[in-house]
């Protein structure tokens, strides 16, 4: 397969070639974690119909053609998500103040696009599998955009995400980060990203609930740079850069200690500053304590560590052995360890024809790990899915069957 790789505005994006009438396909749901335009989330929509365009379960694109039981899937998904609407699922029970009440599970689930398109948005749904409604319908974003990556205050009362936005030149497009109430409603954009920077992601809160944490991406001289660690004190608005990643590398997912003075996070390595080959991912942690901030890896290269998060009381994190892109070379299983590299643990043990487990995070209580499990070939089918911290368990996300969805995140009770 050949790929031609040209700068979109505020991410790189990569057109596959490999199958003619698949051009610039993209999976909505799938991770953002290798190659140049993984790693930069750069989206490549093509006008097609949902049959046609069919894809399943995170955002980025996906560079194979896709078979008809892949077309079928989403082409359900998109059913079940217009079903649940005119049904009248269009929010969750609330309370008299509009916040949710109760448990819901946050995800990044199918809504409808323009032309119609299947995007991705934030999706809500209880843990019984009720409720399922699309959170920030209202939250404006550009033709094709996304909300993605939505993320728990620490009392479960607000929602931080990223959207898709108009940039101020087209195609400079860019990435923002807003926060809302828990039930999607009053939302509001916290961080504008504008030129120099072209993309703002992968928002995490603060322990105390005063900061987000996120990933900056800048551009210079029309390519994909500069991407580094941004604080956001959300009462001022000031921006501060903690860490800035080399020229090769990308970095990924921030979570936050308990006691708010380290992170962890993904770091993606490159053969070049080209971005066009993927050598590893492993997993790092910083010390916000530093100046610019020092990234200490945890887990070997060829571990391919991914998606971290941290426990909300314990020095554990836990993380997956694969990114979403990389998932057809091996199995992907969670594994936990200390912030000191040490007491490394296995906690899923699926073959190479078993499920394919990636993108966890902790539930509030610590007790369970809520992730995204992928079933069958290639990307597969993403559900939603949780397991005890000892490995055991094993079970859906939602009690009343297997949901599809990614990026799962189990509300913290207010």
């Amino acid at each position: 397969m050949t790929e031609r790789r040209r700068i979109c505005g505020r991410r790189t994006r990569e057109v596959a070639e490999s199958e003619p009438g698949f051009a610039g396909l993209i999976n909505p749901f799938q991770h953002g974690g290798e190659g140049a335009a993984e790693e930069s989330r750069c989206h490549v929509m093509a006008s097609t119909s949902l049959a046609s365009h069919s894809r399943q379960s995170d955002p980025v694109r996906f560079h194979h053609g896709l078979t008809g039981a892949r077309r079928s899937l989403l082409v359900a998904a998109g059913v079940c998500c217009a079903a649940l609407a005119f049904a009248g699922c269009s929010g969750g029970d609330t309370t008299s103040d509009g916040g949710l009440s109760g448990e819901w599970i946050a995800y990044e689930g199918p809504i409808e696009g323009t032309g119609g398109v299947t995007d991705a948005g934030n999706r809500l749904v209880r843990p019984d599998g009720t409720g399922d409604f699309w959170a920030t319908p209202d939250v404006p974003r550009r033709e094709g955009g996304w909300q993605l990556h939505p993320d728990w205050s620490p009392d479960g009362s607000r929602l931080a995400f990223a959207v898709d936005q108009e940039g101020e030149s087209p195609p400079n497009d860019t990435r923002d980060i807003w926060v809302s109430d828990a039930d999607g409603s009053n939302a509001e954009r916290v961080f504008d990203c504008r030129l120099p920077c072209i993309e703002s992601d992968d928002p995490a809160w603060s322990p105390d609930g005063h900061t987000l944490l996120f990933v900056g991406l800048d551009a210079a001289q029309g390519d994909a740079d500069n991407v580094r660690l941004v604080l956001l004190d959300l009462e001022s608005g000031k921006a501060t850069s903690l860490v800035v990643g080399r020229d090769d590398q990308r970095l990924r997912w921030p979570r936050w200690s308990p006691d708010g003075r380290s992170l962890v996070l993904e770091v993606s390595q490159y053969s070049s500053a080209a971005l066009e080959t993927l050598v590893s991912t492993r997993i790092a942690t910083t010390s916000l304590d530093d100046h610019p901030g020092t990234i200490t890896p945890l887990t070997d290269p060829s571990a391919w560590a991914a998606y971290p998060d941290w426990h909300p009381d314990d020095d554990l994190i836990v993380y997956s052995t694969r990114p979403w892109s990389d998932l057809e070379t091996g199995p992907s299983n969670l594994f936990t360890i200390r912030p000191d590299g040490s007491d490394q643990t296995q906690v899923t043990r699926f073959g190479a024809d078993g499920p394919r487990a990636v993108q966890p995070t902790w539930t509030p209580d610590g007790e369970r790990i809520i992730f995204t499990s992928v079933e069958g070939t290639g990307f597969g089918n993403p559900t939603m899915a949780t397991i005890h911290r000892d490995g055991t368990g094993l079970a859906s996300a939602t009690s009343s069957g297997p949901m599809f969805g990614t990026h799962p995140r189990l509300r913290p009770r207010p």
